[in-house]
């Protein structure tokens, strides 16, 4: 992973400069829609009842099943305990014929995903 760099600016600043530039303005407007979808998303995922659900649209909007040992972090972003997943998941593989372990949605997941 690359280093990051932050810094201050003073607000006042900040407006003037989206004032002043129109492509930091367009720039800075796309960041906070995606931002305000991402959000919206995120609380529709968590929505819904059943992990298994919330799992579905998860997986719908393009997200993969990290490897092991790091299966909290997609707990915690659907809003379940990690021994509920791991439940979901070891639900799903037992009714999945043994050639086809890999988890994935439904491939018609009924709009759970981003627009």
């Amino acid at each position: 992973m690359g280093s990051t760099e932050a810094r201050a600016l003073p607000l006042v600043s900040f407006h003037a400069r989206i004032r002043q530039d129109s492509i930091l303005a367009a720039g800075w407007a796309a960041h906070l829609a995606r931002a305000v979808q991402e959000a919206r998303f995120r609380v529709e995922v968590r929505s819904f009842p059943t992990v298994s659900a919330r799992l579905d649209a998860w997986l719908s909007d393009g997200n993969a099943l990290p490897g092991k040992g790091q299966l909290q972090g997609v707990a915690a972003e659907i809003g379940v305990s990690r021994e509920a997943l791991y439940r979901e998941l070891a639900r799903r593989r037992a009714v999945m014929p043994p050639q086809s372990r890999d988890i994935t949605p439904p491939s018609a997941s009924g709009g759970a995903g981003r627009r």
